[in-house]
């Protein structure tokens, strides 16, 4: 109790100081960005409270009927021994003839009681009540066309809550039975629909009662009951999963930074709150207070600031949470989860933030600075060494994504390891470089321990920030390089839905009547049992050699023909060793290959390519029948697009020049990844603005003596720039480096060449960092004489 009430004032004293609220304000920042970047990803994703009220609204248990409904066909009744009960008749692909490059999501069910009434809602008009009657999710006018030419009252306006940006038609009791089309099973043959039914009451009791309608459908009951058990919806289920947190989903965007930035903040903090208690420890002896209470009142003093200033960001990243919603709720295609706290987050950035700070202020205060690089070095390189090997020891390659952000760790790691000797080296080469560089060399080497300190972490953060853009942005990059259209440019295929079957003649003449195409090739499936490994499709069918330079659109070599004509399997790829395929199960055939060159997106989608007159002999099954137009134009290539909908036919029969939607990254990750740079370049500002304003004496005595204040800002400059760009240059060289290493373990999976934004971001941090340090130690030096505290 005697030594309580002295640390006490003693810590009550060092609080008041600035560099305390420099600590609690930094440690803010830290905090707040964290815990804010997991609270916006986290509103992001789904609740799983909300995913049951998406699938299930209030019911208990949910089947689907594994029943494939036409357009026309009645809605199986089910007579379910339940509280309550409700069926929903969907279909995920239906078009409108209005819009045909439009998917409708199709819903039809009782709308008065409307079974998911926090997913669907009427917008304005009234909800559609008899057959025919439909509401849709964007004005179309009074009606709509659906399956062609079958017409459909618009009564109101729906929004899917859960799908806010896609096209949603809900539609009255009895509207898909009501829709007979003529040529149905020609035009629409893959038109289907499902029966979901949601009930309350007994589980097994609802199983029992959908299998039996099931059977009657042709389908045992037993096998239509196991089907559906698999993938029944429970409500209890849904409550009982945990939901994935942010820092879970995204490892290294948030996971690591969640559980090192703070422990690096902290080691940061310590280190600083050490070295600013050993300057006023002589002040304190004077006075009478001893070593060890100076030391125990530092360390109080620094938690405490340290503890609150994360408290404080996280409060403040909860009210910034808050505030963001509306415009995350804005832009958001589903409903934001609930506002949460993230206790999680909070308590491990917190305990991160203390255990960091007590090592900083530990490990200085154990040695003198001067020998802090001496003493720190070995074991320092030790680790440096055992990260290289463990980066080592996860090749031949790293195979997913979790073994990808290891090994980019461990590589970030080793290289943030050994970027204090690079300073060391730095500072020798520079020494003798003028008298601004040779003081600043001076004057920065008896702190090298500090430096040494912190040099590490900031590398690596920086490096992660970089290198999260890189790795993600370059996996993006490889996959939609690896996107190709299913036809080349100056092509179009009429192809059969049903593969026993050909083109049906009505649709093929009305097709070459709205596009004005015409002379086609045609070209069948070879019908093979079993193919070879590594085959990407089954090989085409073609009745002649002039067909098959069409299609390729060049003429084939006089030994590529005369392979062709004797049987052989024409590859788009080089084969060693003859091909042996299955036309019919059981029966084997050998082929040799003749190696063709072919348009990537031919390569892409099929198999090889095979003369049918040649190998008759193999009694091949034609099937999947295509029928190919060459030398389309462009205004033709607008014909086929819309011809589907002119003609009321299902949109699969046309296949057009199309690329793919290109992969990009959820709105979730942006945001992590944004939050994960403040993080970044906050760092890189403590860094430079604690060591600017630790040479405070140094540059006050050189500024008392009449050194220009030029001169000095030079002195400032040059031990700025050295810091930075020694993180900054190496961070830079992680995120080329490890992005090169990942590519040659991963070819498929990154492209070689890091992100340009990536090596932007590194630059920035850095650029930040200096204009921070820079700034803070220029304002020092115009400020007044200040007391140590």
């Amino acid at each position: 109790m005697v030594f309580a009430r002295p640390l006490g004032l003693v810590s009550a004293l060092m609080m008041r100081s600035a560099l305390m609220r420099r600590i609690g304000v930094a440690m803010a920042l830290v905090a707040a960005a964290l815990v804010l970047a997991s609270s916006v990803v986290g509103s992001l994703s789904l609740a799983n409270s909300q995913a049951a009220e998406r699938d299930l609204g209030e019911f208990e248990f949910g089947a689907q009927l594994p029943v494939a409904l036409t357009p026309g066909s009645a809605i199986p009744r089910v007579d379910m021994t339940a509280t309550a009960s409700a069926v929903l008749v969907s279909s995920g692909d239906l078009r409108v003839t209005e819009q045909p490059q439009t998917r409708a999501a199709f819903i039809e069910t009782n709308w008065q009681a409307n079974p998911l009434p926090l997913r669907y809602q009427l917008v304005s008009g009234r909800w559609p009540r008899s057959a025919g009657e439909v509401a849709t999710s964007a004005p179309v006018g009074a009606s709509v066309h659906v399956l062609g030419d079958v017409a459909v009252q618009v009564v109101g306006e729906v929004v899917d809550r859960y799908d806010r940006h896609g096209f949603t038609i809900a539609a009255a009791p009895g509207t898909w039975s009501s829709w007979h089309v003529a040529d149905l099973s020609t035009r629409f043959p893959n038109t289907l629909a499902t029966a979901t039914y949601l009930w309350i009451g007994d589980r097994d009791a609802g199983l029992d009662a959908l299998a039996l309608v099931a059977a009657k459908h042709g389908m045992s009951a037993a096998s239509a009951r196991g089907q559906m058990s698999g993938l029944l919806l429970e409500r209890d289920q849904y409550l009982a999963t945990d939901k994935a947190t942010a820092a879970k989903r995204f490892p290294l965007v948030l996971g690591l930074p969640v559980a090192i930035v703070p422990l690096l903040a902290g080691v940061i903090c310590g280190g600083l709150a050490a070295r600013w208690s050993r300057r006023v420890a002589k002040q304190l002896q004077q006075i009478g207070v001893p070593d060890r209470l100076t030391v125990s009142a530092r360390m109080l003093a620094t938690l405490a600031a340290t503890s609150a200033g994360v408290l404080t960001g996280c409060v403040v990243a909860a009210g910034a949470g808050l505030a963001v919603r509306p415009a995350l709720d804005a832009a958001a295609n589903q409903p934001l989860a609930p506002f949460a706290i993230g206790w999680g987050d909070m308590i491990l950035v917190l305990a991160g933030s203390l255990v960091g700070t007590s090592i900083g202020m530990l490990s200085s205060g154990l040695v003198k600075v001067a020998k802090a690089v001496r003493f720190g070095a070995r074991p320092r390189r030790v680790a440096a060494g055992i990260a290289a090997l463990s980066l080592v020891s996860q090749f031949p390659g790293p195979d997913d994504g979790i073994a990808m952000t290891v090994t980019y760790s461990l590589f970030a790691m080793t290289v943030a390891l050994l970027s204090p000797d690079v300073l060391t080296l730095l500072i020798e080469s520079t020494k003798r470089r003028g008298m601004a560089t040779q003081l600043g060399a001076a004057m920065l080497n008896p702190r090298q321990g500090f430096v040494a300190a912190l040099l590490a972490p900031l590398t690596l953060v920086i490096s992660l920030s970089g290198g999260a853009i890189a790795i993600t942005a370059g996996s993006l990059a490889a996959a939609n390089a690896q996107l190709t259209a299913s036809i080349p440019p100056g092509f179009a295929v009429l192809r059969t839905l049903d593969a026993s079957k050909p083109v049906p003649s009505s649709i093929r003449s009305r097709f070459e009547e709205v596009t004005g195409l015409s002379n086609p090739i045609v070209s069948w499936g070879a019908g093979i049992e079993d193919l070879p490994r590594g085959f990407d499709g089954e090989p085409r069918l073609f009745s002649s050699l002039a067909d098959i330079e069409r299609w390729l659109g060049h003429p084939l070599t006089t030994q590529q023909a005369t392979a062709l004509e004797s049987g052989a399997l024409g590859l788009f790829a080089p084969a060693e060793g003859k091909v042996a395929i299955s036309p019919v199960e059981g029966r084997w055939v050998d082929l040799e290959p003749v190696q063709i060159d072919a348009p990537k997106e031919w390569a892409a989608n099929y198999g090889g390519i095979l003369l049918e007159p040649a190998v008759s002999r193999l009694r091949l099954k034609k099937v999947n029948e295509e029928i190919i137009y060459s030398s389309v134009s462009a205004d033709q290539q607008i014909s086929v697009a819309d011809a589907a909908a002119r003609l009321g036919i299902e949109p699969g029969y046309i296949v057009f020049n199309k690329l793919p939607v290109p992969y990009s990254l959820p709105d979730s990750f942006r945001w992590a990844l944004a939050a994960l740079c403040v993080v970044a370049a906050g760092l890189m500002v403590i860094l430079v603005t604690g060591q600017a304003r630790a040479m405070r004496p140094q540059l006050g005595a050189l500024k008392a003596i009449g050194v220009p204040q030029s001169w000095i800002a030079q002195v400032l400059g040059f031990q700025v720039a050295l810091v930075c760009l020694t993180s900054g240059v190496l961070a830079g060289g992680v995120v080329v480096g490890g992005n090169l290493i990942l590519w040659a373990a991963t070819p498929d999976a990154l492209v070689p060449r890091p992100d340009p934004l990536s090596l932007v971001v590194v630059a920035a941090v850095t650029v930040v960092g200096a204009l921070a340090g820079m700034g803070s130690g220029l304002m020092t030096l115009r400020s007044s004489e200040r007391s140590v505290f």
